[in-house]
C-alpha cells in the first residue's frame, strides 16, 4: 500500500537562532575531511519566495542535514521565524497560494508488491520507488491537511499527487492538479480545494497526454504525450493546442523521436488565440524563439534569434504578457522588453557582473521581488530587492560552510577533436595556482547526452578544486545547449566518438600544460560514470585512477532495463549503434583491460540507474583481483540527496585521490 492517508506526522518548531539573515560562516576548511564536510553540505536553501503581499518570505532549508519548510515575516522582527519538517518523507518543493497559506510536495519511498515473470513462471516480489504527495498549512504550520484520497475500485494508486500546473492566483482556495485516477500514467485536470481536499473535474484524461498546460485565464489549452511502442521501435512525441475551450483539439506535432527531431517546441500562449511562442531551430541551427500562426503553421514573427547559444524560453508578467526571454550561453542571462525588467538587469549586472541570476519570486503588485544570484564562486546568493525603496539586502547565501577563499574561478574552453569537430569544455585551475604548472587534474565527462555543464557552481568541481586540483569538464558532442548540430553529433556514439572525445580533452590538458600526466584521475555520474570506467580500458596509460557513482556498466543490461519505460527507443537510438557492438562498449565487459584502481559508489535505492550495474560490475573486478573500492549507501537516491552520503562520497573521493595522484 502506498502511502498516503496515513501522511499526518507534521509538526512544528520556531527557530531561534541558525536562520535567515544570521548565520554565519566557520573558518576556513583546510584538510580534506573539512572540505568535504563543507562542500558536503547539501545546499542552505532550495529556493527563496515571497508572499503575494510581499509581507513573509517560505523556503526549504537545511536543517540538521533535513529539508525543512522554514516561513519568516518580513514587517515584524518580533516573531521567530518558524520550521516544519516532517517526520518521514521530505518535501519537494513549497509556494504560496495567498498571503497566508502555502502548499507543498512532499517525497517519500514507497513500496508495492507485484508479480513478476520469470524464466520459470512468476513470483511475487516486492517493488520500491519514489513516490509523491501535496500538502496544505497555514504560514506558521497550523491548520495541516493532507491533500491526498485513496484511489478507490482503481488496482493503482497514483504515483506522483503533487503536479500543480496553475496556481490560480484570484482564487486562493483552488489549484489545478494534474492526476491520473482513471488510467496510469495518463492525467486528468482536477480543482482542488486547499482547505478541504475537495475535488471536482475541469478536464478528462486524452489517450497518452502526460502533460496539460493553461493560458493566461487558466484554461487548459496545451498538451503534450508520449507513446512507446516497442513492438515496432517508435517512440513518438506529440502535441495538441485548442484555441479556446470551446473549439476542437488540434494536433500541433507528431513525430518518431528516433528519426525525427520535433519541429518545434511550445513556449507559451499568444494574446492572439491563433498564435502560439514556440522554440525552433533557426538556418544557423540554433534554437530561436518565434510567434507561429497555428492555422497556416508558419513563422510571423521572430522573437529573438542568435548563432552562438540556443534560446532558453520566455518570460511572462502576472498578467502573463510576454515581457522577454531568457538564454543560457556560458551563464544564465535575461533580456527584458519592460521597464521594470530592464532595472533589475542594470542593478545586478551592474553589482555582480561574473553571476547570472534569475528572479525567484515576486510579489503580487511586483514591487519586491527574490533574486538569486550564482557562479562558479557564488553558491548561490538571495536578495530582497525593493524597487520603490531603490534597495538591494541580502537574504542570505548557500554552502555557508564554505569560505569563499578556498572558490576557484571556472573559464569556458575549446579543444579540437581528431575528426575536426571543436570539443566546448569548462576549465578550473584551483586558487592561487597557474594555467602552466602542470597540475594534478580530475577529467569530468558531463553527465548525460542532451546535458551540459555550465559557468555555475558545481560543488564536485570545487571539492577538486580546493584539494589542489585542475578540473576539465568536458561537454563532449551530444551536450545541449550548443546548437542542434552539435547535439545531433552524440547520437549512437556513447560507445566510440564520445569515448575519443574525453581521451583527447584529457590529452588536451597535458598538451596545454595544465595537467601532469602522471597525475590524472577520470570521475563522472550515471554515464559520465559510465565513461570513467570505460575510457581508461580504451587509454590504459593516460589514467591513474577512476571514480563512478552510479554508472551503467552494461549498456546491453541498461537498454532491457529501460524497455519498460517510457522513452526506450529514443534512448536506445542514443546509446546504441550498428557499428559497433554493445558488449565492446561496455565497462563490465572490459574487466581485463581496467589496470587503474577504481573508487566506485551506488545508492540502494537509485531509480534511475540500477544498483545492480555496480554490484555485478564491483563482484567481477574482485573475482578477476582488480583493485576496487565499493560503497554502496543504504537508502541512497540517484542524486546523493542526503547530506551524510554527501559528505562521505566527498571524503572518500579526497583520501582517493590524494593516495593515487599525490
Amino acid at each position: 500500500m502506498l502511502l498516503g492517508d496515513s501522511v499526518k506526522k507534521l509538526r512544528k518548531i520556531v527557530l531561534f537562532v541558525a536562520t535567515f539573515l544570521c548565520w554565519s560562516q566557520i573558518s576556513a576548511a583546510q584538510n580534506i575531511d573539512e572540505l568535504a564536510d563543507a562542500f558536503g553540505h547539501i545546499p542552505d536553501f532550495a529556493g527563496i519566495l515571497i508572499s503575494p503581499d510581499g509581507d513573509k518570505i517560505a523556503t526549504l532549508m537545511n536543517y540538521d542535514g533535513q529539508r525543512i519548510l522554514v516561513t519568516k515575516s518580513l514587517t515584524d522582527p518580533n516573531v521567530a521565524p518558524v520550521g516544519i519538517p516532517f517526520d518521514e518523507g521530505e518535501f519537494r518543493w513549497v509556494r504560496w497560494v495567498s498571503n497566508d497559506r502555502l502548499i507543498a510536495g512532499v517525497r517519500y519511498s514507497a513500496k508495492i508488491r507485484q508479480d513478476r515473470a520469470f524464466k520459470r513462471g512468476s513470483r511475487s516480489e516486492v517493488v520500491e520507488f519514489t513516490t509523491t504527495r501535496l500538502v496544505s498549512m497555514d504560514w506558521n504550520g497550523e491548520n495541516f491537511v493532507l491533500l491526498s484520497k485513496r484511489n478507490r475500485g482503481r488496482n493503482f494508486q497514483p504515483q506522483f499527487q503533487d503536479n500543480v500546473i496553475d496556481m490560480l492566483p484570484e482564487d486562493p482556495d483552488h489549484v489545478l492538479l494534474s492526476l491520473d485516477v482513471s488510467v496510469q500514467n495518463q492525467p486528468a485536470i482536477y480543482k482542488l480545494n486547499v482547505h478541504t481536499n475537495d475535488r471536482t473535474l475541469v478536464h478528462d484524461d486524452l489517450r497518452h497526454v502526460t502533460q496539460w498546460i493553461t493560458d493566461r485565464n487558466h484554461e487548459v489549452r496545451f498538451a503534450r504525450g508520449v507513446e512507446d511502442t516497442p513492438r515496432i521501435n517508435e517512440s513518438r512525441r506529440f502535441s495538441y493546442y485548442r484555441k479556446t475551450v470551446d473549439d476542437e483539439w488540434i494536433k500541433l506535432y507528431d513525430y518518431d523521436v528516433r528519426e525525427f527531431e520535433a519541429p518545434f517546441e511550445f513556449l507559451g500562449f499568444a494574446e492572439n488565440p491563433d498564435h502560439i511562442y514556440v522554440s525552433q531551430l533557426s538556418k544557423s541551427g540554433f534554437k530561436g524563439i518565434y510567434k507561429l500562426d497555428v492555422d497556416a503553421q508558419e513563422i510571423v514573427e521572430t522573437i529573438s534569434e542568435s548563432d552562438e547559444y540556443d534560446l532558453w524560453g520566455i518570460q511572462y508578467n502576472e498578467s502573463r504578457q510576454l515581457i522577454g526571454y531568457t538564454y543560457k550561453h556560458d551563464m544564465f542571462k535575461r533580456v527584458n522588453f519592460d521597464e521594470q525588467g530592464k532595472k533589475i538587469n542594470r542593478i545586478f549586472e551592474q553589482n555582480f557582473p561574473d553571476s547570472e541570476f534569475l528572479i525567484s519570486s515576486q510579489s503580487k503588485d511586483g514591487n519586491r521581488l527574490i533574486v538569486r544570484t550564482e557562479s562558479s564562486v557564488d553558491p548561490g546568493s538571495y536578495y530582497l530587492v525593493d524597487l520603490p525603496e531603490n534597495k538591494v539586502e541580502l537574504i542570505d547565501y548557500n554552502y555557508k560552510l564554505v569560505m569563499p577563499e578556498v572558490l576557484s574561478k571556472t573559464k569556458p574552453v575549446k579543444y579540437r577533436a581528431s575528426d575536426g569537430i571543436e570539443i566546448n569544455a569548462l576549465l578550473t585551475i584551483p586558487k592561487n595556482e597557474t594555467a602552466d604548472k602542470k597540475l594534478p587534474t580530475v577529467i569530468l565527462p558531463v553527465w548525460r547526452q542532451g546535458q551540459r555543464f555550465y559557468h555555475e557552481f558545481h560543488y564536485w568541481t570545487q571539492f577538486f578544486a580546493a584539494n589542489g586540483y585542475a578540473v576539465l569538464q568536458i561537454n563532449y558532442r551530444g551536450a545541449g545547449g550548443y546548437g542542434q548540430y552539435y547535439q545531433n553529433l552524440g547520437k549512437g556514439e556513447m560507445g566510440r566518438k564520445i569515448i575519443q572525445d574525453v581521451i583527447e580533452g584529457t590529452q588536451w590538458m597535458i598538451d596545454s600544460g595544465h595537467a601532469n600526466p602522471e597525475r590524472i584521475c577520470i570521475a563522472g555520474d550515471t554515464f559520465g560514470a559510465y565513461i570513467s570506467l570505460q575510457v581508461p580500458t580504451v587509454a590504459p596509460t593516460l589514467y591513474k585512477c577512476s571514480i563512478a557513482h552510479a554508472p551503467v556498466t552494461s549498456l546491453d543490461a541498461f537498454l532491457r532495463h529501460k524497455r519498460d519505460f517510457v522513452g526506450y527507443n529514443y534512448t536506445k537510438a542514443l546509446l546504441s549503434n550498428d557499428e559497433w557492438d554493445l558488449d565492446q562498449a561496455s565497462p563490465l565487459f572490459n574487466i581485463d583491460n581496467m589496470n587503474v584502481p577504481v573508487l566506485l559508489f551506488h545508492g540502494e535505492k537509485d531509480m534511475v540507474i540500477p544498483v545492480s550495474e555496480s554490484r555485478v560490475y564491483a563482484q567481477r573486478m574482485e573475482r578477476a583481483k582488480k583493485d576496487i573500492q565499493y560503497f554502496e549507501f543504504e537508502d541512497a537516491d540517484a542524486y546523493l540527496s542526503r547530506q551524510e552520503h554527501r559528505i562521505k562520497f566527498l571524503k572518500e573521493m579526497g583520501h582517493f585521490l590524494e593516495k593515487n595522484l599525490k
